[in-house]
């Protein structure tokens, strides 16, 4: 398995209808390397606890807690 540092993201949301949207998303990044990328906390797992999806007048914001 390749261990990959991604750092870039572009997101686009589309309606599709009236009840379903199109998420697409470019994402990058590069491979890890411990010397170049120093890791101080490991990341555990995303909880769907608390986690909120709402949706603005400018786009979708997405909210969610990382176990560390």
């Amino acid at each position: 398995m390749e261990e990959k540092l991604y750092s870039k993201f572009k997101v686009s949301i589309t309606e599709a209808n009236s009840t379903h949207y199109i998420l697409k998303a470019e994402v990058i990044g590069e491979l890890f390397n411990p010397k170049k990328h120093p890791s101080k906390v490991g990341i555990k797992a995303i909880t769907y606890h608390q986690m909120e999806i709402i949706q603005k007048n400018e786009g979708m914001v997405v909210k969610f807690i990382i176990d560390v």
